[in-house]
C-alpha cells in the first residue's frame, strides 16, 4: 500500500493476482475433472492469466534495463560470491 494515498502500487497488484490465478491453475491441474468444467463456465480465464504474466514480465524486464543503464559495464561482469 502507498503511504498517504491508500492504493496498492499497480505492480504489487499485478504480482498478487498473478500469484492467485498460479494457485487457482495449480489446483485445477491437481482435479482435471473441476479444471474441465472450470475452463467452461470461465473461458476467458487462460488468456486473464497470460495477459498478467506478460505485463508482469515487461515491467521486470523494463526494470532490469533502466538498471543496466545505471550501473557501469565492468559491474554488470562480475559474478556476486556468497559467503
Amino acid at each position: 500500500m502507498l503511504i498517504g494515498v491508500g492504493t496498492v502500487h499497480f505492480w504489487i497488484s499485478v504480482v498478487l493476482e498473478s500469484m492467485g490465478q498460479a494457485g487457482l491453475s495449480d489446483f485445477l491441474g491437481r482435479f482435471p475433472l473441476l479444471g474441465r468444467i472450470f475452463m467452461k463456465v470461465n473461458p476467458g480465464w487462460l488468456a486473464k492469466l497470460a495477459a498478467g504474466s506478460a505485463k508482469h514480465e515487461s515491467y521486470t524486464v523494463d526494470l532490469i534495463n533502466r538498471f543496466a543503464k545505471l550501473v557501469p559495464p565492468s559491474l554488470l561482469h562480475r559474478q556476486l560470491t556468497i559467503i
